[in-house]
């Protein structure tokens, strides 16, 4: 090595280079500050040491000398991007955004730029922004154009524009047609449309499983689990969800809080990576606690045969995050489906889909679904809020103070579309004082704000008549909002679930709207658990009846203000113990069955 190469900070800055890509990022540290003893203002070395503390997750140092870089040369297009980048993580995203669109005046053909800044957007709910990226990258970056109409489907779903975002998934099929993340991403679209039955979603998932994983099924390996059906079961839950999440906290804590862990051995393989106080609890409640999240497909499917599990819940359906190349290769003799993805998966090497009689009625369902319907004693969910101390106290009936009704729906805007509009206008002019609160992250984006508003003002209802709230920014404020409601007006066809729960621990009735599908009669499941199926419509005209009916009852409204809570509490949709027993009856009985049949589906 020449003396002058030992002298030279261009030197160690390479050097620093490709030790970071190596992940020796203390080398690379020690290389980057020896070239800046020897020229303080050298940009690359300031550079190299933003992106080592970036990768290293001290985000604040990263920006100090990302900001250097900028400060010696203001045109550095990749300091810029990286900045917005660490801004990003820090959650800083206006900021990010500024440089981001900074660095796209000096370089505005750089994919990676337009889609970092979609990202953030789509993060920020700029929803229009956010696609007018991915637009502009359709023709910049046309090698990517499956992720990126992948996205755009994302993106009219989150607008509530279902035909449309579909139409996108579609694309992205046909230029990837190999991608089962993309296919999986049409498929829960599907429930939110209107226009397709369960028949036509029983038909598309069919199709993806014949395409994507039936090969995977026909080369099952036997499984080595012995066969004694008093055995002490190994039950283990595949989930992305394990945290602060509604699934997690609201629907599963209570189960995993109350299983018999004298006959059954709980695994939870954690498939993310969020930490929080409800994770703590969760992996606390589990004899086994496995995070996945770096795990191939080969590693958790040799992780759970090694395991010996018996029966494997799957968690996650059609949802991102989603493992069902894992399940094909049925690493566990007995698999099953709950919860987070409510419809048929259409995944063969799933033996049983757990449910109730209200949302998948028998006979009719059967039929319906890829596999054998479990049907649990009254709900299949079991509830409780995400977090009790944030829970706000009930307060007296809104309308009594206001001097005219405040109707609501606080679900995601995906599950608003024309066909609710319409209905819900009819009902705002039989009641000419009453007014709409809607509260949905997506009207943040001032186009689809507007959207919302000339929608419905063509269906007569004026803007001065609707309540558009923000998203909130913790679950006390979030539930706060059922302060100014009267009546919750559930979603069609994709019922709420947490909304519906949410609603009724306010103290605010639930009118819901029943079809034929699965998320069309959730919170008829919800309401019979609690003996108010009365406020269950089996058709547009009857919602809007109930809705009325109820709403010319203001002493009825103010007695479920004040007993709708407690009446959740003293119902089996909160009684943890008791659903937990017959959930375990219905994993015994399966396995008794698979012991005795060897593989005979349970009915």
């Amino acid at each position: 090595m020449t003396s002058e190469l030992i002298h030279s900070p261009d030197y160690y800055s390479k050097l620093a280079a490709t030790l970071r890509k190596q992940k020796q990022f203390e080398a690379a540290l020690q290389h980057c500050h020896h070239a800046l003893s020897l020229d303080p203002r050298h940009a690359e070395a300031h550079y190299q040491l933003g992106h080592v503390y970036a990768q290293l997750q001290e985000f604040s140092q990263a920006l100090i000398h990302y900001q250097r870089v900028l400060e010696l040369d203001p045109t550095s297009v990749k300091a810029l991007f990286n900045l917005g980048n660490t801004l990003a993580h820090q959650r800083n995203y206006d900021l990010a955004i500024q440089h981001y669109q900074h660095a796209l005046t000096l370089a505005p053909h750089v994919p990676a730029l337009h889609k970092s800044l979609a990202q953030v957007f789509t993060t920020q709910y700029q929803l229009t922004q956010a696609t007018a990226c991915y637009h502009h990258l359709l023709t910049l970056d046309p090698v990517h154009n499956d992720q990126y109409y992948q996205q755009l489907g994302h993106l009219e779903l989150l607008k509530g524009h279902v035909q449309q975002a579909l139409a996108y998934h579609q694309q992205a099929i046909q230029l990837n047609p190999n991608a089962l993340e993309l296919h999986s991403h049409l498929l829960n679209t599907l429930n939110y449309s209107t226009t397709h039955r369960q028949i036509d979603i029983l038909q598309a998932v069919q199709q993806f499983n014949d395409h994507h994983l039936l090969p995977f099924s026909q080369a099952i390996l036997p499984h080595p689990n012995l066969l004694d059906p008093q055995k002490r079961l190994k039950i283990g839950y595949l989930s992305a969800d394990l945290y602060r999440h509604v699934v997690g906290a609201s629907f599963l804590y209570p189960i995993l809080a109350h299983h018999d862990h004298t006959h059954f051995h709980i695994t939870c393989y954690y498939d993310n990576t969020p930490t929080d106080q409800i994770h703590q609890q969760l992996q606390q409640f589990a004899d086994q606690w496995l995070p996945c999240f770096d795990y191939t497909d080969d590693q958790l499917i040799a992780q759970i045969r090694e395991d010996r599990i018996d029966l494997l819940i799957e968690l996650m359906g059609h949802h991102p995050r989603q493992r069902l190349r894992v399940l094909a290769h049925k690493p566990a003799p007995i698999q099953i489906s709950y919860l987070a993805y409510s419809n048929t998966t259409g995944v063969t090497a799933i033996d049983y889909r757990l449910t109730d009689a209200y949302t998948d009625p028998f006979p009719l369902a059967d039929s319906l679904n890829s596999e054998t319907l479990l049907r649990l004693p009254g709900s299949y969910f079991c509830y409780q809020p995400v977090d009790p101390i944030e829970n706000p106290p009930l307060n007296s009936l809104p309308a009594l103070h206001n001097g005219y009704l405040t109707l609501g729906s606080l679900n995601t805007y995906p599950k608003l579309n024309p066909l609710l509009f319409q209905v819900w206008s009819n009902i705002l002019q039989q009641l000419p004082q009453a007014k709409l609160l809607i509260k949905a992250q997506a009207l943040g984006d001032p186009t689809l704000k507007q959207e919302f508003l000339d929608t419905m003002n063509q269906l007569g209802i004026p803007t001065h008549r609707l309540i558009l709230k923000p998203n909130s920014t913790t679950t006390f404020k979030h539930l706060s909002t059922y302060h100014e409601i009267d009546i919750a007006l559930d979603t069609y066809p994709y019922n709420g679930a947490t909304t519906t729960c949410e609603a009724l621990w306010m103290g605010v009735p639930v009118i819901t709207w029943v079809g034929e599908k699965h998320v069309s009669r959730m919170g008829l499941s919800l309401l019979t658990c609690l003996g108010l199926q009365s406020w269950a419509a089996t058709s547009p005209k009857q919602y809007l009846q109930l809705v009325i009916n109820l709403a010319h009852d203001l002493p009825a409204l103010q007695h479920w203000r004040q007993s709708l809570r407690q009446r959740m509490q003293n119902s089996p949709l909160m009684d943890g113990a008791i659903f937990t027993d017959r959930l375990e009856k219905l994993y015994r009985q399966v396995w008794k069955n698979r012991c005795l049949h060897n593989n005979a589906p349970f009915l």
